[in-house]
């Protein structure tokens, strides 16, 4: 397990210091420290539901989005568990408990245990902590959110705005002592690159069917294989 390469990593690109060690101790537990732990923690913890609440919409209401976004989630959770294989890499909080940084707090299960003692069975569902190398705590709402802009389209500005999903966990993961920010970079480069992937397969798919149909003499009009149209025979 990579305990002390990521510490030194971090502290030779940020000038001597952690960011989660530095964000906990400027941030402290006052109230702006309140404000921003729970909705950050909500946000965090919302992560094991967002790709089932986006594939249920997108099933739903956008049907030929659909595989695209089960590709690009399937590639991610997929190089995920082979980045672990290959680098694991143990996160702020626990390194903290080895003594090889200060005092780490890991809120998110520090809030879950005010409510009623649920920060210790959420800690202890974890069967392996060592994995925080690429952070898909990043990786995950980022697909979300490039499927949910290729449907509104990519000329459309306001449909961008989804990617402050992404950037605010990426920044809550390091807060909370989840992550390192080269966790959360690499998490976003992979994001981007299984969607691009997945985006590449979708296109080409069309273009198959398209050629495809032509073959077999159906007519298809142009832009619209695979959105639900019916084809007609020539």
């Amino acid at each position: 397990v990579h305990i002390i390469g990521p510490i030194v990593l971090e502290k030779s690109l940020l000038g001597g210091v952690v960011a989660t060690t530095w964000l906990q101790a400027r941030i402290g537990t006052g109230f702006l420290g309140t404000v921003l732990s729970v909705p950050l923690t909500v946000e965090y913890l919302f992560h094991f539901a967002a790709p089932l609440v986006a594939g249920l919409w997108l099933w739903t209401r956008h049907r030929d989005r659909f595989g695209s976004f089960v590709s690009a989630y399937i590639l991610v959770m997929s190089s995920g568990f082979i980045a672990y294989l290959l680098y694991p890499e143990m996160p702020p909080w626990l390194a903290a408990q080895q003594g090889q940084l200060p005092q780490v707090h890991r809120i998110a299960v520090e809030l879950l245990q005010h409510l009623g003692g649920f920060g210790s069975f959420y800690a202890g569902a974890d069967p392996e902590p060592n994995a925080a190398m690429p952070s898909l705590h990043v990786t995950v709402p980022l697909v979300v959110s490039l499927a949910i802009i290729s449907v509104k389209g990519y000329r459309n500005r306001r449909a961008w705005l989804w990617l402050l999903y992404p950037i605010t966990i990426g920044f809550g993961v390091v807060y909370l002592g989840e992550h390192y920010i080269a966790d959360v970079v690499v998490g976003l480069a992979l994001g981007v690159l299984c969607w691009l992937v997945a985006e590449q397969g979708r296109i080409y798919g069309l273009r198959r069917l398209g050629s495809d149909l032509a073959t077999a003499g159906v007519s298809v009009p142009v832009g619209t294989v695979g959105a639900g149209s019916r084809p007609e025979r020539r």
